[in-house]
């Protein structure tokens, strides 16, 4: 029995890559919102600045959980195959091993800041 191969991303691939894109977005649109408050009230971030960095770190952690969840599903089930219509030079940029990497850097380090800042965190 031949299988003939797969020409699209299956649906987890699918929605770890939307969900991510979702709250790297969000996350985003709530660190400006962030530096829009402390623009105002300045270091005194309040009780609504204090419970906006949580939501902020847990999204990162999130975002964290899910970039992991994401290479090892990447690693077990590998992406199609891109058409022959595909040149050369695109090919190239399809490489998402970059990305992976600056989500999955970017987390530890940003918690690792708000740890030393003396922030009192509510982890999820």
């Amino acid at each position: 029995m031949t299988t003939t191969p797969r020409t699209t991303y299956d649906r987890v691939a699918i929605i770890l890559h939307w969900l991510m894109a979702i709250l790297l977005i969000g996350m985003l649109l709530l660190g400006e919102d962030m530096m829009e408050i402390e623009k105002e009230i300045g270091e005194d971030h309040g009780e609504g600045g204090i419970g906006l960095i949580n939501l902020h770190v847990n999204i990162g952690i999130a975002i964290l959980v899910l970039t992991v969840l994401r290479i090892v599903w990447r690693i077990a089930n590998p992406p199609p195959a891109l058409p022959d219509t595909v040149k050369p030079w695109e090919k190239k940029t399809r490489n998402h091993h970059l990305w992976s990497l600056l989500c999955f850097d970017d987390r530890p380090a940003a918690y690792r800041l708000v740890c030393v800042a003396g922030f009192s965190r509510k982890t999820f």
